[in-house]
């Protein structure tokens, strides 16, 4: 259940509940004892009140390396380089990174770096621009130092 926990956070950007992800952990068992044909369509609701679980946010924290961090910071990080390069928007950025995730995740991680100072966003026609801000920069800078002294 935390694997599958880890796989939500990590394509849809989404802490979730354990109950919730409990019903996406079942899904490979019901495909291959054949309750589900894999063609099958699957909806489920994951709430997200995740961090509240102590027990697992603690046993994800306190391992040496999470997987779910690298994925997520560098997800962060190829948002922040694109709009690095020039003004863009979330659609774009989307695309760019070939639909792996989904469009609501791309606009969770770029909410969570407007709330942290590193983009900002100015309106033009229809359209929300994104920009990177001085401290956006800087942190890039100190990822691609970390990277050379790691």
């Amino acid at each position: 259940m935390l694997r599958y926990g880890k796989e939500i956070a990590r394509l849809e950007g989404i802490f979730a509940e354990p109950a919730s992800a409990a019903a996406v952990a079942c899904l490979p068992r019901l495909r291959d004892e054949g309750i589900i044909d894999p063609k099958d369509c699957i909806i489920s609701l994951i709430t997200s009140s995740g961090l509240k679980t102590n027990d697992i946010f603690q046993s994800l924290s306190s391992r040496r390396r999470s997987p779910g961090l690298g994925s997520k910071l560098a997800t962060k990080e190829h948002l922040l380089k694109n709009i690095s390069r020039s003004k863009t928007y979330g659609y774009e950025l989307w695309k760019g990174m070939g639909k792996k995730m989904t469009l609501g995740a791309i606009y969770q991680h770029l909410s969570d770096l407007d709330e942290r100072g590193l983009i900002v966003s100015q309106t033009e026609g229809k359209r929300r621009y994104l920009l990177i801000t001085e401290k956006g920069r800087r942190v890039l800078a100190a990822m691609d130092e970390l990277r050379i002294l790691l």
